[in-house]
């Protein structure tokens, strides 16, 4: 099975997507932005590759989902409005290989039909 980067960008954050609670088209811009650029992935050059595969009309419309990440956590400015991903997907998209484990823990015993 073969797959684009950006589509494997999509599965991670759409696996982890419970901590931040995103729109399927804020995954998608997401996985272009982070797939084109990690360390900047919102820059002038990133926002206009961005509306091309995107097909916004104008760069307004990535810049409208920038705020709505940022406002989500997923992304933070620094103090020179420089704009950085989250560290939990950073350490997701620069690690080789990683682990996701789930852990369910219920005190009700199951229920048991005949």
């Amino acid at each position: 099975m073969t797959t684009t980067n950006e589509q494997y960008a999509q599965d991670l954050l759409t696996m982890i997507n419970g901590i931040f609670n995103l729109s399927g088209k804020e995954i998608e811009v997401l996985a272009i932005a982070i797939t084109y650029n990690l360390e900047d992935p919102f820059s002038t050059e990133a926002r206009k590759h961005i509306t091309d595969r995107m097909e916004f009309k104008t760069v307004m419309e990535v810049n409208n989902y920038v705020r709505s990440l940022i406002k989500k956590g997923v992304m933070w400015r620094d103090e020179v409005k420089k704009i950085h991903v989250h560290g939990i997907i950073k350490e997701v998209f620069t690690k080789r290989e990683f682990v996701v484990q789930f852990k369910f823990n219920t005190n009700d015993s199951p229920v048991l039909q005949s």
